[in-house]
């Protein structure tokens, strides 16, 4: 199990994710987010799509 709700450096997301998904092997969770801490000057107020290779 691993983390993808996160910014890089260990800290959570500071919202829910939703729409998760992962691909037939395994090697990528696409998910959303309203975080505003998992990128920089994240201000438009909207959820982000986000790709994490595992």
């Amino acid at each position: 199990m691993a983390n993808v709700n996160s910014n890089g450096v260990g800290a959570n997301g500071n919202s829910d994710i939703g729409f998760a998904s992962i691909n037939g092997n395994g090697a990528l969770v696409a998910f959303s987010s309203e975080g505003t801490n998992l990128y920089p000057n994240d201000t438009n107020g909207t959820a982000d799509t986000f790709v994490h290779a595992m």
